[in-house]
């Protein structure tokens, strides 16, 4: 509680980049406090730390991370084990700043970068599926090879053109797949 009348603080003092957005603060004691109001409502943030009234460490995060619906989480902590921070961020985590060094200026800089951060994941996120769904709606065989020779993709009219599904193609070598036999599948399916 002391901790977050001092992260309320920060929070209300901190200068905004538009000087017109603001914060409101929800609290919550514990995980399962924290996952109820997360199935209740949209978040833009969610700052926390790993050591909560139910739960500590790496299952803080590993819970959060599966119910916060892509919202960016920062920790707040005075863990300074790299291993922890380190976990943190391949988990998934927007920031892990340590409480004792905390000030308004970082702290809302963090927020600012995440949020913007996940902002333009989500829009590059539907950007690639409209592109995926009008690729996958061509009636053409498409596929992408890498620089060893393996398909790194295939769309469904080339997994049918070769006889493979398409889970089978991604990873194979191309002079695997492009044999005498396909040529035949190739004049077949033309």
């Amino acid at each position: 509680p002391k901790f977050l009348l001092h992260l309320n603080n920060m929070v209300r003092t901190a200068h905004m980049p538009d000087n017109k957005s603001y914060f409101e603060i929800d609290s919550a004691g514990s995980l399962r406090e924290a996952i109820d109001k997360l199935t209740e409502r949209r978040y833009d943030i969610i700052l926390t730390d790993v050591n909560l009234a139910d739960a500590s460490g790496f299952l803080v995060l590993e819970e959060l991370v599966e119910f916060c619906n892509h919202v960016p989480i920062i920790v707040l902590s005075n863990i300074t084990n790299w291993s922890m921070i380190i976990q943190s961020a391949q988990a998934g985590i927007s920031d892990f700043l340590l409480k004792k060094t905390l000030d308004p200026d970082i702290l809302m800089r963090s927020i600012f970068y995440a949020i913007e951060r996940n902002r333009l994941e989500l829009k590059m996120n539907r950007t690639e599926d409209s592109y995926q769904s009008l690729i996958d709606i061509l009636p053409l065989g498409l596929f992408r090879i890498d620089s060893k020779g393996n398909f790194s993709y295939a769309n469904r009219i080339f997994a049918d053109m070769v006889g493979l599904p398409l889970k089978g193609i991604e990873d194979k070598r191309f002079k695997d797949i492009i044999t005498s036999e396909f040529t035949e599948k190739f004049q077949n399916a033309l």
